[in-house]
């Protein structure tokens, strides 16, 4: 039995310190052929991304939160479009963000 996935969620990195403190683009940019992968095999029709970094590095372009509310990005793998829809990082010392979050995941999931 195959289960389409709808969203996929990611904060790309799959480890953080333990401190929770800010890792650097090349860290994360290590996970994209991974992230691609996993794109690729489970095709989502949308990508939720966490936080300014993560999206900005998905994407491939600078991305801020004030400005990507509601805004949708196209992202290419394998010479496939996925939407990809940056949200607010959520935990760690992005809690503050929390709510907003919430919001923005509760508006893309009554959005279809």
């Amino acid at each position: 039995m195959s289960t389409k996935i709808y969203i996929y969620i990611t904060n790309l990195a799959k480890c953080t310190q333990r401190d929770a403190r800010h890792l650097n683009d090349e860290i994360f940019k290590k996970y994209l052929k991974l992230l691609h992968l996993e794109i690729t095999n489970i095709t989502p029709k949308k990508i939720v991304t966490f936080g300014v970094q993560v999206s900005s590095i998905v994407t491939g372009k600078k991305i801020t939160m004030k400005d990507s509310d509601n805004v949708v990005y196209n992202l290419s793998v394998n010479g496939k479009f996925y939407e990809v829809i940056p949200v607010y990082y959520p935990v760690g010392q992005g809690q503050m963000n929390m709510q907003k979050a919430i919001k923005q995941i509760n508006r893309l999931l009554q959005s279809d």
